[in-house]
């Protein structure tokens, strides 16, 4: 039950708040929204203000922001068909970005509250730490001596240190003491090691936060176009892709570890959503962006039924892509 409860909410949030991002710049540039629905399917409420139309509806899977003269030609100057290619340029880019803002955000928030512990949470085969014997699970109190209060300080002895690690840890209630070897990486001294992150409102530093998020940020980001470019490179085969089962399996195993998971992870979704988003695939927000992008370099617009029927092309591969790695991730659940 967690798992669905914890799943709709994620979607609801994912897809409302690319929505959102269209709604307002379309409604700052003056252009029509005909609907702005939360949930599909039957309506259960209706209320019209200022030309709009704010339903909700049975189904909690998401919702959309119906535009008018956004699929079809319209002779009103408020549709979003008679409005310069940079406004619609914006209207169009606006979903992805408002992904990336909430994603920001969050990190923001969860990186203001983490603190790095000195619980071992997984240990890199063949590195120093897996030829000492540390293992996973190990709680890390002292280095050469040196007492630790947390992760940060522990990997920052690391760095500063020479020679041999005499490490003192405590496995199952008992110390333990191994020495370690570090080795050179990018000069810097690594044993090899990922460390817990620990939430709590007590550890709360905004300008910490601000910081690691920013990297955290990055770093997911960059993470996932690398992937991208393994895919489209071959390096890497449609296995390492999840689909919309794989990725109820994920939220589930994260919302039965905390809260602070969850959110980690609704942060990780949005930034998955608005790269994917804006890549210059017909149907997608980014192929759209591309046709607009031609608009503005000729000066010559390409027709609405043109540009129509090649997004139903890219609509049918991507329906046909989702299909494929639904089934591989339906296929690993038995």
């Amino acid at each position: 039950m967690i798992t669905i409860i914890s799943s709709i909410i994620i979607f609801l949030l994912v897809i409302l708040i690319h929505e959102f991002g269209h709604f307002i710049v379309a409604k700052m540039n003056g252009v029509n929204v005909l609907e702005f629905s939360i949930g599909m399917g039957p309506k259960l409420f209706q209320k019209e203000s200022n030309g709009t139309l704010y339903s909700l509806r049975l189904l909690p899977v998401g919702g959309y922001c119906q535009l008018e003269g956004e699929d079809e030609e319209n002779d009103s100057p408020n549709s979003l068909n008679n409005q310069s290619p940079f406004v619609r340029l914006k209207v169009i880019l606006a979903g992805a970005i408002m992904n990336f803002i909430l994603a920001f955000l969050l990190l923001i928030l969860l990186m203001s509250v983490s603190r790095v512990s000195t619980v071992v949470s997984g240990v890199m085969k063949d590195s120093p730490a897996y030829s000492s014997g540390i293992q996973a699970g190990d709680n890390i109190v002292s280095i050469n001596g040196e007492k630790l209060n947390d992760g940060e300080q522990l990997l920052k002895s690391i760095k500063q240190s020479q020679g041999d690690l005499n490490i003192e840890l405590i496995r199952d209630n008992k110390p333990k003491n191994i020495k370690v070897n570090p080795k050179l990486e990018n000069n810097v001294r690594k044993i090899g090691v990922n460390f817990e992150e620990e939430y709590n409102i007590k550890n709360f530093n905004i300008i910490k936060g601000f910081k690691k998020g920013i990297s955290t940020f990055l770093n997911l980001t960059g993470m996932l176009y690398k992937f991208l470019g393994m895919l489209i490179t071959g390096q890497l085969g449609l296995g390492g892709v999840s689909g919309p089962v794989g990725v109820v399996k994920e939220i589930g195993n994260a919302a039965k570890t905390g809260v602070a998971n969850l959110l980690f992870l609704l942060a990780y979704i949005n930034i998955n959503l608005g790269v994917f988003n804006l890549l210059p695939i017909p149907a997608l927000d980014g192929g759209r962006a591309i046709f607009i992008l031609i608009e503005m370099i000729f000066g010559k617009k390409i027709s609405q039924e043109k540009e129509g029927y090649i997004h139903m092309v890219g609509l049918i591969l991507l329906l046909g892509l989702i299909t494929v790695v639904t089934i591989k991730d339906v296929v690993k659940l038995f």
